[in-house]
Order: structure tokens, then C-alpha cells, then sequence
């Protein structure tokens, strides 16, 4: 598949990469940061930009490979949102109950955090649930998210994680034990987590705990 393409383009960190060996376009591939976009072949490259302009032809290679070939808002594996969405549902479902309340925030929190149209949060949810329904453990979820977040970005993580938890009022012991476990592999420390949890705790109305360490 490397073979016949030849370009990626990675939008956090704005960069494009173009190479016309396959092992070279791999290397760049693993390289490039922050969740790698789908590879444009030179072929349609070279067909797109006679047809409509290097600027247009850009966009038009950002549209397909943001939507995919069904027309519909795609999420790599190794994208962080897809990350810390299936991370945030795990929580959400880590007691076999689905609760309303949780559910509503954890829609609000993506679409939110994320900039996310109503489609696009709709679409990361599902991915998000599939992927968390395929994992066998945390560390897939946390190990993305280590190589493409800073150390803001992972205590946002964290943040949202306890959001998601006080959205009833309540932590479970269930949801405790997932946030300390997430926050362990995240490498955000005991004090920043607890910090963060009295944070959400303070600014949510009604809220008690059932679990406190």
C-alpha cells in the first residue's frame, strides 16, 4: 500500500511530506505527529492540481480525506480525539450503566473540547464505543495520547474524565479507580489529579462523593 502513495499531511503540526520510496514515505509516515491524516497518491495529486489549482486542490484533499469515501467524518485510530473520546466513554460505561446525565456531558465535553460539529461528535462517540468495545486495555487509549498531547492537554484529559463522573452528583468507586488508573499511565501525578477533582467538584453544583481516598 505504501508503494503507491506519496504524500501526508499532518494539520496540528503543519507539515507536508513527500517522498518517492516506499520506506522513506513509511518513516515519514511514523514521523510525522499528532495523528497522521490519509495518504494522497501522486497520481491524483498530479490530477488534482492540473484540474483545479494548488489551493483548491488542497482543499479538496483535506475534504476527502477528513470525510473518507462514504462522505462521512472519519476518525484514525491513532487520532487523539478518537483516543480520549473512547477513554472518556469507557468511564462513562465502566459500571454497565449508561447514565443519561453522564451521556449528555460527555457530548457536550467532546463537541466542546474538540470543536466538533454535531455530526462530527456524533460520529466520534460511535467510533469511540467501538473502540472501547475492541480493547482489551487502558494503555492503547493512554500510550496515544502520551505521544500526542503535552502536559496541558493530558490534564485536560484528566479534567474532562471528572467532569464526566460528578455530571450525576456522585463518584463511584468504579470511576475513581478508572481516573487514578488513567492518570498513572498519562504520568499526571497523585497532586494534579486530586487538584483537578476538587476543581470539578467545587464548580458542580450538588455534588457529593461516594468514594474519597
Amino acid at each position: 500500500m505504501i508503494q503507491n502513495w506519496s504524500l501526508s499531511v499532518n494539520i496540528t503540526n503543519k507539515c507536508v511530506l513527500l517522498s518517492d520510496k516506499p520506506l522513506n514515505a513509511l518513516r515519514e509516515y511514523e514521523d510525522c505527529r499528532n495523528g497522521v491524516l490519509p495518504l494522497l497518491s501522486r497520481q491524483q495529486l498530479q490530477q488534482t492540481n492540473g484540474k483545479f489549482g494548488m489551493l483548491t486542490a488542497f482543499k479538496h484533499f483535506i475534504k476527502e480525506v477528513t470525510l473518507g469515501e462514504s462522505g462521512k467524518v472519519t476518525f484514525a485510530e491513532d487520532d487523539k480525539r478518537l483516543a480520549a473520546a473512547a477513554l472518556l466513554f469507557h468511564l462513562v460505561d465502566v459500571d454497565g450503566i449508561v447514565d443519561e446525565a453522564e451521556s449528555r456531558k460527555l457530548r457536550e465535553i467532546l463537541q466542546d473540547h474538540f470543536k466538533l460539529s454535531d455530526e462530527e461528535t456524533t460520529e466520534l462517540i460511535k467510533a469511540a464505543k467501538q473502540r472501547d468495545s475492541e480493547a482489551v486495555d487502558l494503555y492503547g487509549f493512554t500510550s496515544v495520547l502520551k505521544r500526542t498531547m503535552d502536559e496541558h492537554e493530558r490534564l485536560s484529559v484528566v479534567e474532562m474524565m471528572w467532569e464526566i463522573v460528578y455530571a450525576d452528583g456522585h463518584v463511584h468507586e468504579f470511576e475513581d479507580n478508572t481516573i487514578w488508573r488513567v492518570a498513572e499511565l498519562l504520568g499526571v501525578s497523585t497532586r494534579d489529579r486530586m487538584t483537578l477533582r476538587q476543581k470539578v467538584a467545587k464548580s458542580t453544583p450538588g455534588s457529593g462523593s461516594s468514594s474519597e481516598e
